[in-house]
């Protein structure tokens, strides 16, 4: 995830449950959603319940809303600072704020005067006090960048190349945004921008990515396809290097930086009567210049994808039955 991934963890309650759980990006809180058919009132609306924890699982608060049958329901992403969240539905355009006591500070749309719409695109990434949004739809072109602190107060917009929205990274810090487009007219056009905070555009490369991070000293970005990484300095001035898995069903599922290191999960992904399943996971650290320094795996299988955290002693890969973690002094 990255830091900010959305993990994905299937538990069948019962046959119209379904259960996901998102950690914030250092991992000190985490979210669930629950999904289901409201009993009294269905088939026309259904129930969607988020639930924000502690690390150590103490439950925070809940919110819950009604949707629509025939409407997505909406995602949740939980952000460091005393477990504020931020949720969002793309299709009916609105974003909410939650603060740690689970009373919504404010509602606010980057769709103003658009009716509902399930081709438009709204995704988030979490800094400790800053939430960057990806958005676009078919009567908003080109996509763009909004940022806003935690209580939705919008501190920048910028336009982006490209006509959808793709993925979207926020550093650490909220210094810089990397930020996903693409456009599918005569041919297709994909970019991925890195901006900073002022929403001036510092470099851009002819990809899309699934991961990232920027590094400590913001000198550098990694980002990552399914199957292959690539890192960038910001300046766009000097050449980074690349990496390709041997298989492409060996996917990469997370990239972080650690120091001058660069970190890669990589697990063998395929799904199984529509429920993915992710084997095998390994950790793979490079080198500045590209040089693959280790390569270390875990056996077995799990429904979600493993955790990748990088502290200052120590890069830790997690998944449902095992651990396994690098002391950072051993790359020295």
């Amino acid at each position: 995830m990255p830091r900010n991934s959305l993990i994905i963890l299937l538990v069948l309650c019962s046959p119209a449950t379904l259960l996901f759980a998102q950690s914030s990006r250092s991992n000190t809180f985490y979210a669930t959603t629950l999904t289901r058919a409201d009993a009294k009132r269905w088939p026309d609306v259904n129930s969607w319940i988020a639930t924000v924890y502690r690390q150590d699982s103490v439950k925070l608060y809940d919110v819950v809303k009604e949707v629509p049958y025939d409407s997505p329901f909406p995602s949740i992403q939980t952000s460091d600072e005393n477990g504020r969240s931020v949720v969002l539905n793309a299709c009916e355009g609105w974003v909410e704020f939650y603060d740690g006591q689970g009373n919504r500070i404010t509602r606010w749309s980057p769709f103003v005067d658009q009716s509902p719409d399930y081709e438009r695109i709204l995704k988030c990434s979490l800094s400790a006090d800053r939430a960057a949004f990806v958005v676009s739809s078919p009567g908003m072109q080109p996509a763009r960048v909004v940022l806003t602190d935690l209580y939705g107060t919008t501190m920048m917009e910028a336009s982006l190349k490209g006509k959808m929205a793709g993925e979207i990274f926020l550093s650490a810090d909220g210094s810089y945004i990397v930020a996903g487009s693409y456009t599918s007219d005569d041919r297709i056009e994909l970019v991925t921008s890195v901006l900073d905070q002022h929403g001036i555009i510092q470099h851009e490369l002819p990809v899309l990515f699934r991961h990232a991070d920027v590094s400590d000293d913001s000198k550098e970005v990694v980002l990552s396809d399914r199957n292959r990484i690539v890192t960038v300095p910001v300046d766009g001035r000097t050449q980074g290097f690349s990496w390709t898995t041997d298989s492409k069903d060996d996917v990469i599922t997370g990239v972080r930086f650690a120091g001058e290191h660069v970190a890669v999960v990589v697990e063998r992904a395929s799904v199984m009567t529509g429920v993915p399943i992710y084997k095998d996971p390994s950790l793979r650290i490079f080198a500045a210049s590209g040089r693959m320094l280790m390569s270390r795996q875990m056996n077995g299988s799990s429904a979600r994808a493993a955790s990748l955290q990088v502290d200052e002693r120590a890069i830790v890969v997690r998944s449902d039955r095992a651990l396994l973690r690098v002391e950072r002094d051993q790359l020295k």
